[in-house]
């Protein structure tokens, strides 16, 4: 736990590994290997251990709502929101489980039962900054038309609401049309950002829209200096690795639903929240995502 905490999150997996060896490792164990993944970059992987982990122990909350995460990190939108409607119907009044449920219905365009959750600026901050790793993870790949889908829904589902965090996407989509070289539509909601924006995003909002606005009248098209990083997907491994042997030890039929074997290493029974790692953003020399 140590090593968690600090942030040596390659010796903790290492650590929970060794353990298991010589002994069955618990449901928190493997729930926490299943977190280390995620910190490691590694989301295929941490699916696996998380979905054991809630096999071997259904309903927990925290849990559920990783996973709800973790699925649409490897592109399983549907089932996230699917494990996140589990998550609500256990436990809709906690905060965590709002979030969690909002953001994924708006990731999917169903905004009425989201909405009343979006009322909390906390609620709707996660929301904004989940699709606007959306957004920045399709503009990266060059997928233009999901990137603004993107960022136009999460300001559909706002409805007006904290226009401070409308700013951050209307910056976003104003720039990504920039790219484009959509420039009467960028200049259209970069004034929006610059309007509504706190300090640092009204700068950059207004430093766009001045160039946006040049490129307009001199009839010449806006170049913007950037460096496109493609989203590399994960290796798959033909040799049988400790991730692999790990994954034999915890199996279901070992345990035994509800009847799980304590581990004698010495990783204590803990369950932390875990944030997803961050998606590829792309970096500009003169502008960046917010």
């Amino acid at each position: 736990t140590i090593a968690f905490h600090e942030g040596r999150y390659q010796e903790a997996k290492d650590l929970i590994l060794k353990n298991a060896k010589t002994s069955v490792p618990g449901h928190k164990e493997i729930s926490l290997l299943g977190k280390l993944l995620l910190k490691l970059g590694d989301p295929g992987a941490a699916l696996k251990f998380l979905e054991q982990a809630n096999q071997m122990v259904p309903g927990n909350i925290d849990r559920l709502c990783q996973l709800a995460d973790v699925n649409a990190e490897v592109g399983k939108p549907e089932k996230a929101l699917a494990v996140a409607n589990e998550a609500r119907k256990i436990g809709g009044d906690i905060e965590l489980v709002q979030s969690t449920f909002a953001k994924h219905s708006v990731a999917l365009g169903q905004f009425d039962e989201a909405s009343e959750y979006l009322e909390s600026e906390d609620t709707a901050r996660d929301m904004i900054g989940f699709m606007n790793n959306l957004g920045i993870a399709h503009a990266a790949g060059l997928k233009w038309k999901e990137s603004e889908k993107s960022y136009r829904d999460a300001l559909k589902a706002l409805e007006g609401r904290h226009p401070h965090l409308q700013a951050i996407v209307s910056y976003n989509l104003g720039l990504s049309l920039a790219r484009q070289n959509r420039l009467p539509e960028a200049d259209k909601i970069l004034k929006e950002a610059e309007t509504h924006g706190e300090a640092s995003i009204k700068r950059k909002s207004q430093d766009l829209k001045e160039r946006v606005e040049k490129a307009i009248q001199t009839k010449q098209p806006l170049v913007l200096k950037e460096a496109i990083k493609e989203i590399s997907a994960p290796r798959v491994s033909q040799v049988k690795s400790s991730i692999d042997e790990y994954m034999l030890k915890t199996k279901v039929k070992i345990h035994g639903l509800f009847g799980v074997v304590k581990p004698r290493g010495t990783i204590p029974g803990i369950d932390l929240i875990s944030e997803l790692p961050k998606n590829v953003m792309r970096k500009d020399k003169d502008h960046e995502e917010t």
